[in-house]
């Protein structure tokens, strides 16, 4: 079951994008380790800011989504997100942003493997 690292400083909306997550069939976490599958931040807070920066840092094709109070700027565009919704948003456009991080971060995952295979003879 993929892990969904939430940054978020608000109790309610931490538990609010915590149930949407379980409801979806994935495990929220709220440390680190083991790496997430995605990042969902709330890039208006400097320090978990500060903390999905490092994440890109160390693992630059993890998927963050950031979930915020203030537009896209340019702190926010160093994270490099796969999606950014302005809070308030429809939960429905939350599950789309986290479903679509998740699939691409398992075709990440596989393509390394698929990689490795050798070619088909004859081609």
């Amino acid at each position: 079951m993929p892990s969904v690292l939430i940054l978020e400083p608000s109790a309610e909306v931490r538990e609010l994008f915590s149930h949407v997550v379980t409801r979806m069939g994935h495990r929220p976490v709220y440390a680190e380790t083991p790496l997430p599958a995605v990042v969902l931040v709330e890039p208006a807070s400097p320090p978990y800011l500060g903390r999905a920066l490092a994440l890109r840092h160390q693992h630059p094709d993890l998927p963050i989504v950031c979930a915020s109070t203030d537009g896209p700027n340019p702190s926010t565009r160093k994270l490099r997100p796969a999606a950014f919704l302005e809070k308030p948003f429809e939960l429905r456009r939350l599950t789309d942003a986290l479903t679509a991080s998740l699939e691409s971060a398992a075709r990440a995952q596989a393509a390394p493997s698929s990689a490795s295979s050798p070619a088909p003879l004859g081609s």
